[in-house]
């Protein structure tokens, strides 16, 4: 599908002159513009898209996207590629998907577009629009388990540690893909083979601006994980040392009458204890007398 840039973004005939954006697969964009790109480079670089980049070239600039799926960062990823031209931009890939962004681009749109540099700007702005909501509803998620935490320090939340990994790993893949699209834009800002005209460059600027925030947020969102994390060890540190405690003070308890039973136990035949008619009742009351003491001890000490 083709567009006309016109101010803004309209379907157009493949015959009408003037600058546009071109959506494509690969197969089409194969067979339509393999004179473009020598050695068909762009399509090489889309064979194994990882990350958000940009190359110049005297007449033409190349790039790739990666771009996470809010639902699921960490299994959906959509890809595409771009070629940018003082003519055109043809944006190759997932049609559906791309057509989707093009689409929106009327509700967010910024200035009016004139070239494609400046439509290329006008989606790579659409695709962070809802971003800067997306992060604060990252971080008030993180607050409400942070509250979970603390509200019973006796209390462990369920499934926190694997919560808290998750969330690490979605942050990590959010971090980077900011820092590469604000890397992008600096680039595409001090574009020097004249493909980026100069109100585009100005476009780029407020892009990077807004992009650097985003992956700031997302850096010290992933710090606050770590933060929450290193609070979630020490509730366990704080619960086995509990629990350490607890069983110390059972066996300190125990250890004057693990004394007495085996020194009763050795059955001497000159011990006058073990002849005694109330020996047995003696040594009872002896046991509960030494707990009694022992234990009021510990809770004067707070130790219980």
């Amino acid at each position: 599908m083709r567009y006309k840039i016109n101010g803004r973004l309209s379907v157009m005939e493949s015959t009408e002159p003037g600058p546009f954006v071109e959506v494509l697969t690969k197969d089409l964009y194969r067979r339509k513009y393999h004179h473009l790109v020598k050695d068909h480079l762009l399509l090489r670089s889309m064979e194994s898209v990882a990350h958000c980049k940009v190359d110049f070239f005297k007449t033409y600039i190349l790039g790739t996207l990666c771009v996470p799926e809010k639902e699921d960062p960490i299994g959906k990823q959509w890809r595409c590629g771009f070629y940018l031209d003082t003519e055109k931009l043809i944006i190759i890939g997932d049609v559906e998907k791309i057509i989707e962004v093009l689409e929106r681009i009327e509700e967010y749109q910024i200035v009016d577009m004139n070239t494609p540099a400046q439509a290329l700007f006008e989606f790579l702005e659409t695709l962070v629009v809802d971003d800067v909501a997306f992060i604060s509803a990252f971080e008030n998620r993180l607050n409400v388990k942070e509250d979970e935490m603390v509200e019973d320090v006796n209390e462990i939340p369920k499934d926190f540690e694997k919560y808290v990994l998750m969330t690490r790993k979605e942050l990590t893949i959010w971090n980077r893909y900011y820092k590469q699209l604000y890397e992008m834009a600096e680039f595409l800002e001090n574009c020097p083979n004249g493909i980026v005209d100069t109100d585009a460059k100005g476009m780029f600027t407020f892009f990077s601006n807004k992009v650097e925030r985003l992956y700031a947020d997302a850096q010290m969102l992933r710090e606050y994980t770590l933060q929450i994390r290193d609070m979630y060890q020490s509730r366990i540190d704080v619960r086995q040392n509990k629990v350490v405690q607890f069983l110390t003070i059972i066996t300190t308890i125990f250890m004057p009458l693990t004394l007495i039973t085996g020194w009763y136990g050795m059955n001497f035949a000159e011990m006058p204890e073990l002849h005694w008619v109330h020996g047995y009742g003696i040594v009872i009351l002896l046991a509960i007398v030494i707990v009694v003491v022992e234990w009021r001890a510990f809770r004067k000490r707070k130790w219980l």
